[in-house]
């Protein structure tokens, strides 16, 4: 299990650091996870800074999470009642969406698959259909196979394998041994189910960002997603209403309810505030849903406003701010983002902002704009940065099949020792879990 902490530090910038690396053999239960996650905060020193925890929806991680949310509120009072504590990574319910959806056509892209991989496995069924490609002078040159267990790899080999689709009958003439070639109907298939996975896969790049807040971001992508869904639920084709009714079936499960954090976060976009709230509520619940929360958000955001209040008083002397308890447009103040939207950072917005009376407001949105929506897997952590980041990656490919690495260094410290050589034991990564720790003052 790898422990990634988020925060924004006095310069404002996002920033996370791995903080351990904590072996759990399996079974993995969620007492062990929760026991794992709290002793490394402890020998950290940030208990009692723990804002959020995102993690990947598993039964073993409520469990966890449950256990830790009720030792945290036995040592500090949790914002809005521990109802922000818990983060599911978004990605991994989009993924869960999304592999409920494609299994109407699992035979199809079965067959692609097995195409695919079919022609990769001779140099001489290669050419041949390189061949074909060259006389009909398409531009594209190489097949993509997909991992199975990760949807946008599978959009990314459909989407491919759509351009070469005049291509494989032609290459069925000419390999005798070649017998999953899909038909017409199935290429009209994936083309129209490319259509909606084209939506999820622009969607899962927004949230995963890590160079800019993404927990702003997530109502109105949620937003997206349920708008989709509606539209296409009553679609004429059988197999489309049949892939929509099942992804329906996940959102309600796990975005049927108003989730706070998405909410809140998003008023704290000064190009948003409660005006994007009252809009997508009203498209995504019923009338009395719409208005029970609403109140619920603004509720939520007197709430954590008056917890900031209490905690940092000494600002609110200096500043002469008062609360916002009639305030709709929180987060405002004048004026708004400037340039291109697509390259709007909240961030920047409340770090430049010149405006005394919302300091402490400022502080709210560095906490809440520093939780990470979605979780991030160990081997991209190690993938990215300069030098010292590809060092340890290569360790990380060369380690052996037993032992683990649990220390109590940051990954810019972990880079530094691969550098230096003060890392000489063979490690290895043991789990899937990648809990992200959002980390505030308060």
């Amino acid at each position: 299990m790898v422990l990634t902490a988020h925060f924004i530090d006095h310069n404002w910038r996002l920033q996370k650091r791995v903080i351990n690396f904590v072996r759990l053999p399996p079974p993995r239960r969620g007492v062990e996870i929760a026991d794992g996650i709290f002793k490394c905060l402890k020998e950290w020193g940030i208990e009692n800074k723990v804002f959020t925890i995102s993690v990947d929806n598993a039964s073993s991680n409520d469990v966890a999470i449950r256990i830790l949310k009720d030792t945290f509120s036995r040592t500090k009072r949790l914002l809005c009642g521990g109802k922000l504590f818990h983060v599911r990574c978004c990605a991994h319910i989009l993924n869960l969406m999304v592999q409920d959806g494609i299994s109407e056509i699992e035979e199809i892209i079965e067959d692609i698959h097995e195409s695919v991989k079919f022609i990769n496995q001779s140099e001489a069924r290669l050419k041949s259909f390189s061949d074909i490609v060259q006389q009909l002078q398409l531009s594209e040159r190489k097949l993509i196979l997909d991992c199975k267990t990760r949807w946008n790899s599978t959009f990314e080999m459909l989407s491919v394998a759509m351009k070469f689709k005049d291509i494989f009958p032609m290459f069925k003439d000419r390999e005798i041994l070649y017998h999953c070639c899909p038909c017409p109907e199935d290429w009209e298939k994936v083309d129209k189910i490319c259509e909606i996975l084209e939506v999820f896969n622009a969607i899962t790049k927004i949230i995963s960002g890590s160079d800019y807040p993404t927990s702003n971001l997530f109502l109105n992508e949620v937003y997206r997603v349920k708008m989709l869904l509606d539209k296409r639920v009553n679609d004429e084709n059988d197999f489309i209403r049949a892939m929509i009714g099942k992804m329906k079936a996940k959102f309600d499960k796990y975005w049927g309810e108003c989730n706070l954090l998405m909410s809140v976060a998003a008023v704290l976009d000064p190009r948003c505030k409660m005006r994007v709230v009252d809009f997508t509520f009203a498209r995504m619940y019923s009338d009395r849903e719409a208005r029970e929360n609403i109140a619920k958000v603004r509720e939520a955001l007197h709430e954590i406003y008056e917890k900031y209040v209490r905690e940092y008083q000494y600002g609110n002397e200096h500043s002469g701010e008062t609360p916002m308890h009639n305030n709709d447009d929180v987060g405002t103040s004048g004026k708004g983002s400037s340039g291109n939207p697509d390259q709007f950072n909240a961030l920047e917005w409340w770090k430049g902002s010149t405006f005394k009376n919302i300091a402490i407001l400022s502080r709210m949105a560095r906490d809440i704009l520093a939780i990470p929506i979605t979780t991030v897997g160990f081997q991209r952590l190690l993938s990215v940065g300069g030098g010292g980041g590809k060092i340890v990656a290569r360790r990380y490919v060369s380690m052996k099949a037993s032992g683990s690495l649990e220390s109590g260094y940051g990954v810019d410290d972990a880079f530094m020792l691969a550098q230096v050589g003060g890392v000489d034991e063979e490690v290895r990564f043991v789990g899937e879990d990648y809990p992200d720790i959002g980390v505030s003052d308060l």
